[in-house]
């Protein structure tokens, strides 16, 4: 499992588990290669669309995600720490149609290990400012993952 850093209490962050019927490399390539992201990435209910991904140490990503409402939201983030097929630790922040990047960004890190009979995703998203803000955030990924998931079953 994933240690927090001694300054981030558990209102901060939350961590999942989840195991997953694919490689360690397939999972890193879910979360990296454009075609897989627009295909799964986002809580059920939303589309993702024009995914931008300079996959590097520093590389920008960018999501724009489509509601059933027909509002947008735009994710924006940079890469971090990238360990192929093993690991993904990136800065995660939201920008709302007409605003520009500001406030204060999280950082997710997403570890892909072997398991029996697939693979264990550990997902870890910390430094949020406010406990509701934690949760929102905790379902959206819950939900987000069982995307992933139904996407993973259909390339079977």
């Amino acid at each position: 499992m994933t240690e927090a850093s001694p300054r981030v209490s558990a209102e901060h962050r939350f961590e999942l588990l989840r195991h997953f019927d694919a490689t360690p490399s397939q999972l890193y390539r879910y979360f990296t290669d454009p075609k897989h992201l627009s295909r799964w990435f986002g809580p059920k209910g939303v589309r993702c669309l024009n995914v931008c991904v300079d996959l590097r140490v520093g590389g920008a990503y960018r999501l724009e995600m489509h509601n059933s409402d027909g509002t947008s939201i735009t994710l924006v983030g940079r890469y971090l720490e990238l360990e192929e097929s093993s690991m993904i630790r990136m800065t995660w922040r939201w920008q709302r149609e007409g605003e520009t990047e500001e406030g204060e960004d999280t950082v997710v890190t997403i570890r892909f290990s072997e398991a029996k009979e697939g693979a264990l995703l550990t997902l870890t998203h910390e430094n949020f400012s406010q406990p509701d803000e934690r949760d929102r955030h905790e379902s959206g990924w819950t939900s987000s993952l069982d995307c992933l998931e139904e996407a993973i079953d259909e390339d079977v």
